[in-house]
């Protein structure tokens, strides 16, 4: 069985994770919502995949990439990075109080709690992770690409035959992502 995966929300979850502003993750749901009504965002397999006329289908790591290319402004300035740095990464090993304090003053308590979310913080002074530093086990795991060896050879035959009896393009991508030929075996020297 398929586990579905709803386009707005991996896309709302990855750009949190990457530290995109959260009127601006909240906007780019809006956007996906739209295009799903607008049948731009298909699932093969149960992944989402967005589709337009005339460009090579994006997965949702793909398509933020894009869109953060496109609309740089979506990313906190820097400066207000470096301030989140301090207060949630600490020195790596604890906070201090007076940096959540010197934070909330400048930015608001609604933001420090948004971006001590997106670091991975509780109330307790432990330092969290920089959001983006290591990708989501979702993102990358080898369900969501047939052509990433490994698991049963026959289900995944059975999926690379699937996806390219219904979108080719889509399958010459995700094999050249994967180091694979368009059949499933490895290129030589890349697997």
């Amino acid at each position: 069985m398929v586990e579905y995966i709803d386009p707005v929300l991996a896309v709302g979850d990855d750009l949190a994770r990457r530290g995109v502003k959260a009127s601006a993750v909240a906007e780019a749901c809006q956007q996906v919502s739209q295009d799903i009504i607008a049948r731009k965002w298909v699932h093969i397999e149960g992944v989402p995949v967005f589709k337009v006329d005339g460009r090579p289908a994006q997965t949702v790591i793909q398509y933020d990439d894009q869109l953060l290319k496109d609309k740089p402004h979506y990313l906190y300035e820097e400066h207000v990075v470096d301030d989140a740095d301090v207060t949630f990464l600490g020195d790596g090993k604890k906070r201090t109080l007076r940096d959540a304090g010197d934070f909330i003053k400048k930015y608001g308590e609604a933001h420090y709690h948004a971006v001590k979310e997106q670091y991975g913080c509780d109330d307790s002074l432990r330092a969290g992770v920089k959001p983006g530093t290591a990708p989501a086990a979702a993102d990358r795991s080898p369900g969501n690409n047939p052509y990433a060896l490994g698991g049963d050879p026959a289900k995944r035959q059975e999926r690379i035959i699937g996806l390219l009896k219904s979108n080719a393009r889509l399958a010459a991508n995700l094999a050249k992502v994967a180091g694979c030929r368009i059949d499933g075996t490895p290129i030589p020297g890349r697997a």
